[in-house]
């Protein structure tokens, strides 16, 4: 076939048959918006403060937030001295007394819910809770409905110990021996003795290793969490003894000595990362960021240190020796020495004090309160007069879409003082949304956004109440915006020819370029095929005939190799419409290809009018 000729042929049949058509074309417009390369925004959210130290492995952090002033919420009595450092969740505060009873408390007001039975010895020592269960040691292990107080069981072994770390569905504890016991049953299922004298620390458990310190021959050691073998045994001479609890992060082992000295050890092989003499005890077991080191000394500061090198970055002195464990949320940190403080974690300066009667007790926040215990009877509760809205959950929406997409979004927040809400977003694209509200505590809520531009964008929301109370931004939902879904055998200025075994694009034209349009010529089903990244899950191609106004559709849900259909039609000047869903029948891109000129031969032709099956039935996709 001559090339000339066929080029000619065509050319004559578009002035024809498709520059009418054209004419008629909309014009689509594009958006364009910019990426946001401030810094990340601090995150955060509530928590529980379910054991000593926080969580297993002995953090002393928590995303919650936490009170900007020292004003009491509430302060109580319980028994004769309240010795240990409160456990606490939303609603319930659990202490120990010297007198040998654990106090179940409410958060909100200080009132008693229940009192334990006489344990038979002072309790110095924290409780843990975990599944409705609490736990602590005494003359035994003991095990109590959180609710109600009933004692539920209680076994020989670990009496007297250090704090219940709980994970896994295993409680374990410190004592003379390591002790790990079925957190349901009480039975034991291993424990630990080196046959000396021993005194053993609260466990720290990672990544199922636990890591504890002893301290009369001064060693640390690595067992696995689940069987009891112990992996190494370190040797902390010339360092000295440890009375505090190991705190494990981002793969490192924290602890503190009595001759004076800040470890970091890796935890996987035991080696020594770095170490700083601070020159006084150190009986404070600290309190790690994923940067930042606090503890206290017995020589009266607050110290922080680079948690990654060691390097000093700041100490506040106290009225007294710091031998409490500090906690960090919310850019504080929270001790307890001759008074209460509340200082700047960046840079150490004090933002608060309250008189408590100091003490060593470490305290707990839970729910944007903090709980600390003093060397009197008493049990306080720190809370600002109106709190801000809890930080909103992580939005919920896609992941990837194209640009030009209207998506959605969902979040939800509470606030703990029963006020309305708003919501702001930060869109990443040098755009906020307006404060949206009111809406009431607990109420989801949704939300459209659009980008014009591809790239990567991470989205936050953020909450207030009617008193203008802001919460922290939330942690981000990450969005990839790009195209999706992409026609990928027929191209804009092509002729595709493709009679019996023949197939071949055979010839490219300029002016079909530039008048948007594609030629196929065939004795065979029009077949569309399309690539698609990993997010799409089905696409619906269309294809839509102007001269009918009608439209045939078909769709592909199984995208392992590629996406395609084919179309049993008859010749003339149809439209491709490609539309991308992902996983959850969202839509998250679109394809139209506006011009394809189909030169079929043969006996197929466009089932008529009615029969055929439209896009906006296809919103039920299968799965």
């Amino acid at each position: 076939m001559n090339k000339q000729f066929l080029s000619l042929a065509v050319s004559l049949l578009l002035l024809v048959t498709v520059l009418p058509v054209l004419g008629k074309q909309p014009t689509s417009t594009v958006t364009t918006g910019l990426i946001n390369t401030s810094p990340p925004m601090k995150t955060g959210g509530d928590d529980d403060w379910p054991m000593f130290r926080h969580d297993p492995a002995h953090s002393g952090y928590s995303q919650s937030q936490a009170p900007h002033t020292g004003a009491i919420l509430w302060n109580r009595t319980v028994g004769s001295s309240a010795a240990s450092s409160p456990i606490a969740t939303a609603d319930r505060v659990y202490i120990s007394s010297f007198d040998g009873y654990v106090h179940c408390l409410d958060a909100q007001t200080g009132t008693t819910i229940w009192i334990s039975p006489y344990l038979g010895t002072p309790l110095e020592c924290d409780s843990a809770i975990a599944n409705g269960k609490l736990y602590i040691s005494a003359n035994k292990l003991y095990c109590f409905n959180a609710s109600n107080g009933n004692q539920l069981w209680n076994k020989s072994g670990g009496a007297n110990g250090r704090p219940p770390t709980i994970t896994n569905g295993k409680v374990y504890i410190g004592a003379d021996k390591i002790y790990c016991f079925n957190a349901t049953s009480g039975s034991m299922i291993w424990n630990f003795s080196n046959g000396n004298s021993s005194s053993f620390s609260s466990p720290a458990i990672a990544n199922d290793t636990l890591f504890v310190g002893e301290e009369t021959n001064a060693q640390l050691y690595f067992f696995n969490a689940s069987t009891g073998k112990l992996n190494q045994s370190i040797s902390l001479n010339p360092y000295g003894r440890s009375t505090t609890t190991p705190a494990i992060v981002n793969g490192r082992v924290y602890l503190g000595t009595q001759n004076g000295w800040i470890l970091c050890f890796n935890a996987t092989s035991g080696n020594l990362t770095w170490g700083q003499l601070i020159g006084d005890q150190v009986r404070s077991s600290p309190a790690i960021t994923a940067t930042h080191i606090y503890f206290g000394c017995n020589d009266t500061f607050v110290y922080c240190y680079n948690a990654l090198t060691g390097v000093f970055i700041w100490s506040a002195q106290t009225g007294g020796p710091v031998n409490s464990s500090p906690i960090v949320a919310d850019g504080k940190v929270f001790i307890s020495s001759d008074k209460f403080y509340s200082l700047d974690a960046l840079t150490g300066s004090e933002l608060w004090t309250v008189a408590t009667g100091g003490g060593v007790s470490s305290p707990a926040i839970a729910h944007d309160k903090v709980f600390v215990s003093g060397n009197t009877n008493n049990v306080y509760c720190f809370k600002d007069p109106n709190s801000p809205p809890d930080v909103p959950r992580q939005p919920v929406g896609p992941i990837a879409a194209g640009h030009g997409i209207l998506l959605n979004f969902s979040t939800v927040t509470t606030d703990h003082d029963g006020d309305q809400v708003y919501y702001m977003w930060n869109w990443s694209d040098g755009n906020n949304s307006d404060w949206l509200g009111p809406f009431d505590s607990n109420e989801s809520i949704t939300v459209n956004h659009t980008w014009g531009t591809n790239g990567t964008y991470p989205l936050r929301v953020k909450a207030k109440d009617t008193l203008g109370n802001e919460s922290i931004w939330s942690q981000p939902l990450v969005i990839s915006i790009a195209r999706q879904i992409n026609l990928s055998n027929i191209q804009i200025g092509y002729v595709y020819i493709k009679i019996f075994s023949f197939n071949s694009s055979f010839i490219y034209i300029d002016l079909l370029r530039s008048l948007g349009v594609a030629v196929i010529i065939t004795n065979h089903d029009l077949f569309v095929q399309a690539d698609a990244t990993e997010a799409v899950h089905t696409v619906v191609f269309e294809v839509y005939s102007p001269s009918l106004n009608d439209s045939m559709v078909r769709v592909d849900d199984n995208g392992s190799n590629g996406f395609s259909c084919s179309f049993n039609v008859t010749w003339g000047m149809y439209e491709l419409r490609l539309t991308a869903f992902d996983a959850n029948g969202t839509l998250i891109d679109r394809q139209n290809f506006s011009s394809l000129i189909f030169l079929h031969f043969g006996s197929h032709s466009l089932p008529p009018s009615g029969q055929l099956r439209h896009i906006a039935r296809e919103h039920r996709l299968r799965h």
